[in-house]
């Protein structure tokens, strides 16, 4: 029997800043999957912001995002960490009748929610970027029996979602399999360094990438 997991994902900014800072913002994707032996799968998905406006800038300032990742339904977060340090989450608050309020707190932890929309599922959080400054936020989910662990043959399918009028980002991916797997097929084609496709380059548009596994 042959199976096929259909994973996506997609990384997008809205700024909620007064200014135009996304003029000097850029950003760098980069995902690391790891297919388990039971047919689990683990992603971490990372994001580095680098803000290079400076107090001088004619439309400068720090980039206030809201980042919301497009993950596949039935992603389980098991944490969130900035700058490689795990943060506590808290619903976030969407209401505008709360949070105007004059004696409005906000929360001490980063205020997060997740979604479903359109059989995927959303995961947003609010994201400070200081003026010459980078940040680096990362996800960390998996997905429970992604694929048949006894099938004779298993195919991956990612489709990369571009945010339209966004700059080219930098995009890295990492691939790990079990050893009782083999790579039969592999579109784009990436080097395998001992158990794990390692891909690299620019996101100018949609991307799809497509792994074919056999057992050994």
């Amino acid at each position: 029997a042959a199976t096929t997991y259909l994973d996506t994902l997609g990384v997008i900014d809205a700024n909620l800043g007064e200014n135009k800072v996304n003029y000097y913002v850029r950003r760098a994707i980069s995902q690391q999957t790891q297919i388990e032996e039971s047919g689990d799968m683990q992603t971490t998905v990372s994001v580095e912001y680098s803000n290079t406006s400076k107090k001088s800038s004619a439309f400068g300032g720090a980039y206030e995002n809201y980042v919301r990742f497009l993950l596949p339904k039935g992603a389980a977060v098991q944490d969130v960490m900035i700058d490689g340090k795990v943060v506590q989450t808290t619903p976030a608050v969407t209401d505008p009748r709360v949070f105007t309020r004059q004696n409005f707190v906000a929360p001490k932890e980063l205020e997060g929610e997740q979604t479903t929309e359109g059989g995927k599922s959303l995961v947003g959080m609010l994201v400070m970027v200081p003026i010459e400054s980078r940040k680096t936020v990362s996800l960390t989910y998996t997905i429970h029996k992604a694929f048949v662990p006894s099938a004779a043959t298993f195919t991956y399918d990612l489709l990369l979602f571009k945010q339209p009028g966004t700059s080219d980002d930098q995009y890295a991916f990492d691939l790990s399999y079990p050893s009782s797997l083999a790579v039969v097929d592999a579109e784009p084609k990436a080097a395998d360094v001992g158990g794990k496709l390692r891909y690299a380059g620019g996101l100018k548009k949609d991307e799809a990438i497509r792994v074919t596994f056999s057992k050994k």
